[in-house]
């Protein structure tokens, strides 16, 4: 028998809409015989409360965007999910949007574990220098190849 692979999952989830409906049928979809799903949520509200609904596990933790005016903020989100990485010991960190990958990456990256985003409307109104930030943090948030 093979251990079940560690996910958490990240949620800004200021609100409940099309993104944290997906999240949730990823969620109901997924194989736990193979697969130890967690979930951090970056607000108490709907989504938190369906998602332990299901059964998983979600812990609540403000999640801030990076802010080159709220420095501290964004640092203290990169260390809440960093914590929480640290504890619950995922092979993967996946963020469900755009606001919950920055800090996700970073933690990731901090942590030498993988991450993935799934923004669904970055490319609708990006830019090719946004793109270029994007993929650059996509790349910095990967693991590091161990000697």
């Amino acid at each position: 028998m093979t251990m079940r692979r560690r996910v958490m999952y990240l949620a800004w989830a200021p609100f409940f809409s099309g993104a944290e409906r997906a999240m949730l049928m990823t969620l109901r979809a997924l194989d736990t015989s193979r697969y130890e799903p967690y979930v951090l949520a970056g607000t108490h509200g709907e989504f938190a409360a369906q998602v332990r609904a299901l059964g998983i596990r979600c812990d609540v933790v403000p999640i801030a965007r990076l802010d080159r005016a709220k420095p501290f903020s964004s640092s203290f989100s990169v260390a809440r999910v960093a914590a929480a990485a640290l504890r619950f010991r995922p092979a993967i960190i996946h963020a469900n949007d755009m606001p919950s990958y920055q800090p996700g990456g970073y933690a990731a990256r901090l942590l030498a574990i993988p991450s993935t985003n799934a923004e669904k409307r970055l490319l609708s109104f990006a830019t090719s220098r946004t793109i270029e930030r994007m993929v650059g943090m996509s790349v910095y948030s990967m693991p590091r190849p161990r000697p």
